[in-house]
């Protein structure tokens, strides 16, 4: 009997002691995105999945290809992950083909990346190999075409750090490198948890950009963390500098180029982290850093999330114009014209600077720094909620936003869906009518509609408990919860069993 009691203490401590090391590893883990409702769980398992395959491009004639001609009426389509990462293999190629250039692409599907580490379309490396030792090679690394999301989204995204070789990204995000007239319309990343260290131009959606660039109706969600180590240098062996944003990272130079940013937003946090010394940054949460331009033109953009910094650096270098933190664009730091219109910076700002010396930063809700008075312009209604002491809407020349940016107590997002913001009145017009029209016909379907209804509701009743732990920790209790029930029934039918084969020798010991 001792024996017995002495196996059934041992088989319990193992079982607990594996339930505790399961529990670790889950919570280590990259959360997956939860479902807000039934219909919300439906598109996200129908989304096609990347196995994390890195697709290579080594000749042009070798160029992976696509269903449709490329044009505005019959585009390119991406039917699938796998179709997305040839996409970003072609364009890595660097060639003036598969650039795309003037070309349309559509995708037709929801995206869930699972977590695996992403290389942009296009991108470059920090060795300077491909960006400033030969520019004019960086050049045709830069996706240039069209790319209509067509309202589809990307879920549990995250981006790559190092290349195969162990080289640090110098740009990446969903597109490392983007521009020539790039448009990308109608796209949005739900959610991820991205990591980067020792990159230089990072966004979700764009981590670079040059010359002409039009970005409407697309969103970002996933959190964003990036970390500058000490002792590295960004390419051709400058300073280290960070240009980070939650959508886009750094949109660069050229006086004659014209980028339209239309109904955006933001919702991730951004938070950065920079070794002793460094002290080149712009991070923003729709974007870092954004220079030059004959129009730099925002309209109806939105940030919510936090914005964080943590530096460690006396005065700033250059007045400040490169040393930036603010809700919706970091800085705006050489010649260009730049405007608002109908544009709202919310979430908050959390900046920290351990150096007893530290001057000249500029820290605001709207902008950083903008170059001089005459090369900002507000129309429509501005916003700011962001709570900042002092509390100015423009990190410089402060007095410009006087009139212009509305202080308000908070900013929120509406959605004309679970996803995309807003809704256009046009869409509720010809929307509304159409129920009407259909009356007489759900009437002698309500009994099937009813028993639908109830099914799903059965089906995706786990799909709602998950969603409301969303909110806070309890998505890890939920999951830790399972995993102890698990280890719990193997104890019980243990303890079943053990206590069976006592019962049956105390018998025999009593006959």
């Amino acid at each position: 009997m001792k024996k017995l009691l002495t196996l059934l203490l041992a088989a319990i401590m193992v079982l607990s002691t594996l339930t505790i090391g399961i529990t670790a590893a889950d919570a280590n883990a990259p959360k997956d995105y939860v479902p807000v409702d039934a219909a919300d769980t439906t598109r996200y398992n129908a989304a096609s999945k990347w196995d994390g395959t890195v697709y290579t491009v080594t000749e042009l004639s070798k160029a992976y290809t696509f269903e449709g001609a490329g044009t505005k009426e019959s585009p390119w389509l991406i039917k699938s992950a796998d179709d997305l990462a040839k996409l970003s293999a072609n364009v890595r190629f660097s060639n003036e083909t598969t650039n795309y250039e003037g070309k349309y692409f559509k995708l037709t599907c929801d995206i869930n990346m699972q977590h695996k580490e992403w290389w942009g379309i296009g991108g470059c490396f920090i060795d300077g190999v491909k960006w400033g030792a030969d520019a004019s090679k960086a050049n045709l690394e830069m996706f240039a075409g069209v790319f209509l999301g067509d309202s589809h989204v990307i879920y549990n995204f995250n981006l790559a750090g190092k290349s195969a070789d162990g080289k640090y990204m110098c740009a990446n995000g969903l597109f490392g490198y983007a521009g020539k007239g790039a448009e990308i319309h109608d796209l949005g990343i739900v959610n991820g948890d991205i990591s980067m260290t020792n990159a230089s131009r990072i966004g979700a959606l764009i981590g670079a950009s040059r010359y002409d660039l039009t970005v409407k109706n697309c969103f970002n969600r996933a959190n964003l963390t990036f970390v500058y180590e000490a002792g590295v240098k960004c390419s051709d062996n400058r300073a280290p500098e960070a240009r980070v944003g939650g959508l886009m990272g750094a949109v660069m130079n050229d006086n004659t180029t014209e980028r339209n940013i239309e109904n955006c937003y933001n919702s991730g946090n951004v938070t950065v982290t920079l070794a002793e010394g460094i002290a080149e940054y712009a991070v923003g949460g729709i974007a870092g850093y954004l220079s030059d331009g004959l129009d730099n033109i925002f309209t109806n953009c939105v940030n919510t999330g936090t914005i964080t910094v943590n530096a460690n650096h006396g005065a700033a270098p250059n007045g400040g114009r490169i040393t930036c933190v603010a809700s919706l664009v970091g800085n705006f730091p050489w010649n260009g014209f730049y405007s608002f219109i109908d544009c709202k910076a919310g979430g908050a700002i959390v900046y920290n600077n351990t150096n007893a010396e530290a001057s000249g930063m500029k820290i605001a809700s709207f902008v950083g720094f903008i170059p001089s008075a005459t090369a900002l312009t507000f129309k429509g209604t501005n916003e700011y909620s962001v709570v900042i002491d002092p509390d100015v809407a423009l990190g410089n020349h402060s007095t410009v936003a006087d009139g212009k940016v509305t202080k308000v107590d908070a900013i929120t997002l509406t959605y004309k869906d679970n996803y995309f913001m807003g809704e256009a009145p046009a869409e509720e017009e010809t929307t509304t009518p159409e129920p009407e029209t259909t009356t007489a016909e759900p009437e002698t379907t309500t009994a099937p509609e009813d028993e639908t209804t109830k099914k799903a509701d059965v089906t995706t009743a786990p799909e709602g408990d998950e969603t409301t732990a969303a909110g806070g920790s309890t998505t890890e209790k939920e999951g830790c919860g399972s995993t102890v029930s698990m280890s719990a029934l193997f104890v019980l039918l243990l303890i079943g069993g053990v206590a069976a084969i006592c019962a049956r020798k105390a018998k025999k010991e009593n006959a």
